[in-house]
């Protein structure tokens, strides 16, 4: 019989995402604040573990914000561990450099909650479900800000009781920073992690996730992020949600990350080049790619295991364009009044910020026959085109992006003088 367990990242119950859609737009139910913040997450990941049937749910860290986010996150978390209990389902956690007091207090108040590693001591603990058993080793933060290899504390002897462990695989399960300075939180190295005999680490504290999804060869032991399990600005671009790890014949067999964040972050690249520089229509047409940009990235969040309610997208600007001021000063004001939304596959698109990485096109022949600055720049750009080969390497390449950008500077100045 094959044993599942959820593998939960970074929560974070208390945030919720820096910008929300267009108050003219609607979540399914209860507000956008309600709607896309990380108790919407941890609910959704709740109601996945009981439609999965999993055996055990397992959480990394930062299950809460902050330490004073306690009091508020208790109730949803309570009523989460409550509803996974009833249905049989063992629930264990770490604490991470976020709630290193929080976790420690609601797990003692919270009936059924198994709380690893009190103290920054790393503790063995046996899982044993109607599935089988395996054993889990967790680390916990004993205080906000620990710059030490959290692996000095782990002895000799429980390194030979992981090894020797006979009820099943071992998960270990950390919050870490692997690779990190003295300035970072619990530093650890990878070939220290991997010198451990467990089955597999699960680690918490990065949001980007960098565990590899589907089978798991025989022999290897996987080692990554779990990343975050909903995201709150475009730094968390891409899905997000917990990992289901799947045992089979006493042995780590298979991975696969559930996609459930209320709210999705990507980047939408809008290449400008193509547009026609004459037509009356360019902002319209302009927006007309948006809108299929938009409807294309949310065909495919519409695929994950629980759909987004929105998708937060960051409108990236490319290639050349002679009205290039006019269509970024459009955009600029879409983004500022917040009042552009479209809602294809019953997601709602909303633009969440603009990066400009868009330049004016540029005559240079043209430009290079007037009088002052611009002409004699344009001159000087236009000699080193015709000086350098045809495939310049990155110096020559970076000098001739260097000219270009001086020259748009130039007429920018005259264009805002």
């Amino acid at each position: 019989m094959a044993l599942r367990v959820l593998l939960i990242g970074d929560l974070h119950l208390g945030r919720r995402p820096v910008r929300f859609p267009p108050e003219n737009t609607q979540p399914s139910r209860g507000t956008w604040g309600q709607a896309l913040s990380a108790r919407a997450a941890w609910e959704r990941t709740v109601e996945l573990a009981l439609e999965r049937e999993v055996h055990a749910a397992l959480l990394a860290g930062d299950v809460v914000e902050k330490n004073e986010d306690r009091f508020q996150a208790f109730g949803p978390l309570e009523a989460g561990v409550g509803r996974l209990r009833k249905a049989g389902i063992e629930v264990l956690g770490v604490a991470g450099n976020h709630d290193d007091i929080a976790l420690p207090r609601l797990a003692r108040a919270i009936d059924g909650f198994r709380f690893l590693g009190e103290g920054g001591v790393f503790e063995l603990a046996c899982v044993e479900t109607g599935g089988g058993a395996f054993g889990v080793l967790g680390w916990s933060f004993p205080e906000r800000v620990y710059r030490k290899n959290p692996l000095e504390r782990l002895g000799e002897e429980l390194r030979r009781k992981v090894d020797a462990f006979c009820g099943g695989p071992v998960l270990g399960l950390l919050h870490t920073q692997i690779g990190g300075g003295e300035k970072s939180y619990a530093p650890t190295r990878q070939a220290d992690l991997e010198s451990i005999g467990v089955s597999g680490w699960f680690l918490g504290h990065v949001h980007q996730p960098s565990l590899a999804a589907g089978r798991v060869a025989a022999g290897t032991r996987p080692l990554g992020y779990l990343g975050s399990v909903s995201a709150c600005d475009i730094g968390e671009a891409g899905p997000r949600g917990p990992w289901l790890a799947t045992i089979e014949d006493g042995r780590l067999a298979r991975l696969e990350q559930l996609v459930l964040t209320p709210v999705r972050f990507e980047r939408l690249v809008l290449d400008l080049s193509p547009f026609d520089g004459a037509s009356e229509s360019l902002v319209d047409d302009a927006t007309d790619a948006l809108r299929k940009g938009a409807a294309r990235l949310a065909e495919e969040a519409a695929g994950a295991v629980r759909p987004p309610e929105a998708l937060a997208l960051r409108l990236v600007l490319t290639g050349r364009h002679a009205r290039h001021r006019e269509l970024v000063q459009h955009f600029e004001t879409l983004v500022q009044e917040a009042e552009w939304s479209y809602s294809p596959s019953g997601i709602v698109c909303y633009l969440e910020g603009l990066e400009d990485d868009a330049r004016p096109a540029l005559d240079l022949e043209e430009l290079a026959e007037t009088q002052g600055p611009i002409g004699l720049m344009a001159r000087r750009v236009r000699e080193l085109e015709d000086a350098a080969p045809e495939e310049p390497d990155a110096d020559d390449a970076r000098m001739l992006r260097v000219a270009r950008d001086l020259l748009e500077d130039l007429i920018a100045v005259k264009e805002g003088s």
